[in-house]
């Protein structure tokens, strides 16, 4: 989401083709899953991403 000229929102959504990575972790009969989950989710927070580029 960004702001038009006009001050106001605007929303642009990107074609499929885009290419945004989407990563899957199988945490399914891990013991420690719910601590994996964690670390993934503190990890992904932390990971730069530049809206402008989609990346």
């Amino acid at each position: 989401m960004s702001l038009s000229h006009q001050g106001k929102p605007r929303v642009e959504v990107l074609p499929p083709d885009a290419g945004l990575p989407v990563l899957e972790h199988d945490l399914r009969g891990r013991p420690d899953a719910q601590a994996a989950l964690l670390d993934l989710c503190q990890e992904e927070a932390r990971t730069p991403f530049d809206l402008a580029r989609g990346r």
